[in-house]
């Protein structure tokens, strides 16, 4: 899979199919739910394995489901609770109908920013 979906120059990477790589692999006699189940356990624990519309490719950077993954697990799990209850406490709290109007406090002719402007060119 590295091999048949390294990039080429100047143009974007495309990736590998599962049809592709079973026939790159497979050899008579294999049993081709192997590569199958094999592309399946690479996808969930592959850092820089990506997939999109049944193609895959490895990327220098690591997928954004990885990245999610591992900063879940660096978290203890009572600062993890203790967060999800203050968004639902504050997702509970009543709100008023309607929300506080904001307004300019002087008009907008005596703003600071209306200072003249002129071009360099």
């Amino acid at each position: 899979m590295f091999v048949c979906s390294a990039p080429s120059v100047g143009g974007p990477n495309a990736g590998v199919s599962k049809e592709r790589l079973r026939l790159a692999c497979a050899e008579p006699g294999n049993q081709l739910s192997v590569f199958v189940e094999a592309i399946d356990a690479l996808e969930e624990k592959a850092t820089y394995l990506y997939e999109e519309a049944g193609r895959y490719w490895f990327s220098t950077q690591p997928t954004l489901n990885r990245l999610a993954d591992d900063g879940a697990k660096a978290l203890p799990d009572h600062e993890v609770e203790a967060a999800i209850a203050a968004v639902l406490r504050e997702d509970a709290a009543p709100r008023p109908a309607l929300a506080p109007a904001k307004y300019s406090p002087r008009p907008m002719t005596q703003s600071p920013s209306t200072r003249p402007t002129r071009s360099r060119w």
